[in-house]
């Protein structure tokens, strides 16, 4: 007879991934245009960040005799935060 720790099973792992942040601000368009005696100039600049927590979590459960799956899933948690900001 089988001890019921070897026929079936219920697992819940859950990994957290490296934190990721991110701020960068990068020129879009920057232009001059003169004009005697007149000049206008144009500077348009966009900022994003991004700082995100990201963890996954498996889950299974079922029996090794007979091999099935009664349950399976995975589910990620990411409390992400962003901003985008046009800055000209």
């Amino acid at each position: 007879m089988w001890f019921p720790a070897f026929v079936s099973f219920n697992e819940n792992k859950t990994q957290n991934l490296p934190h990721i942040e991110f701020s960068k601000i990068l020129n879009v368009l920057k232009e001059n245009v003169q004009c005697s005696p007149d000049e206008a100039s144009v500077n348009i600049d966009v900022g994003a960040e991004v700082d995100a927590h990201i963890s996954l979590n498996v889950f299974a459960s079922g029996s090794i005799v007979p091999p099935k799956f009664d349950v399976f899933g995975i589910i990620t948690g990411n409390p992400i935060h962003y901003r985008v900001s046009l800055l000209g």
